[in-house]
């Protein structure tokens, strides 16, 4: 039988497989007899919800931007759209010499503008270019400081093989980008997508092992084309056993969507999926 840590990173089976397994079938075939299939069972679906039970003080919002007021963020915002990229670093160089972490300025501050300029798009406050231009700022502060951010990990490496793309059309990946800076703070080895349509994903995950893959959605109209994006993942992954993440807007509304679009699990933000990946580590050895 294989040991909690290898169970979890590469044995960890997907939903509908883990389902039938336990409903009765031959879980021979499947490399591990039946306490493996418990064991992946409770490492796939059980422990990711007690982790994330217990982690509920960590999910709130005011916890997260208790450094930045609303008219910061609104300002650090205004100053992305009209281009002004000193005074973008002004703001985080203020903010680290009264010592905010890095996380905590891209978690309460650069997160929380690139929200505002979602929603100023959406109701057309802004144009697609206007918004697009004012991203590619983020963007770029995101970069500046990457070197800075990862250097100092929080704990123990985690050694997972991590994919991050939009879901579908999805034109916010921003939350893609903030997730992939604390996975590889933590050591993880993350791949970005976007990627060139349906075929590009699938090339993908068929030819690396991603222990992880996950996605970001902001609009709850293209959950059944995630949901799609998903089951192709599965089939398609080299490897059988690949966990899918999901988060963005819709699944912190709506953490219930979870199952429903196919997925293992959610996380609020990238503090708490490192949180959460942390703890199922804690789990598996113990």
């Amino acid at each position: 039988m294989p040991s909690r840590r290898s169970a979890m990173r590469g044995s960890r089976d997907s939903a509908p497989r883990l389902g039938e397994a336990a409903s009765g079938e031959d879980v021979s075939s499947y490399g591990y007899g039946e306490a493996g299939v418990v064991e992946a069972l409770t490492l796939t679906h059980v422990l990711p919800r007690v982790v994330q039970h217990h982690a509920e003080p960590e999910r709130s919002p005011k916890l997260r931007a208790k450094y930045f007021t609303t008219r910061e963020i609104t300002r650090f915002a205004d100053c992305a759209v009209a281009g002004n990229t000193q005074a973008l670093t002004d703001a985080i160089n203020v903010a680290r010499k009264m010592d905010v972490e890095f996380a905590d300025i891209w978690l309460g501050l650069l997160q929380p503008a690139a929200r505002l300029l979602g929603e100023r798009w959406a109701t057309d406050m802004c144009n697609f270019a206007t918004v697009t231009l004012a991203m590619c700022q983020l963007h770029s502060l995101v970069r500046t400081y990457s070197p800075l951010f990862t250097a100092v990990p929080t704990g123990p490496v985690l050694a997972h093989r991590v994919l991050l793309t939009p879901a579908g059309d999805e034109q916010h990946s921003f939350g893609c980008v903030m997730l992939s800076e604390f996975l590889r703070r933590e050591g993880c080895d993350v791949t970005l997508g976007p990627f060139a349509g349906a075929r590009g994903l699938q090339s993908a995950v068929r030819h690396g092992s991603f222990t992880i893959v996950g996605f970001s959605l902001s609009c709850e109209s293209k959950l059944g084309a995630l949901a799609k994006q998903i089951a192709t993942v599965r089939r398609a992954s080299k490897n059988p056993a690949v966990a899918i993440l999901v988060g963005g807007h819709v699944f912190n509304e709506h953490p219930e969507l979870v199952s429903r679009v196919g997925a293992d699990w959610t996380a609020r933000d990238a503090r708490e999926a490192v949180g959460l990946l942390r703890r199922l580590e804690v789990w598996a050895e113990s």
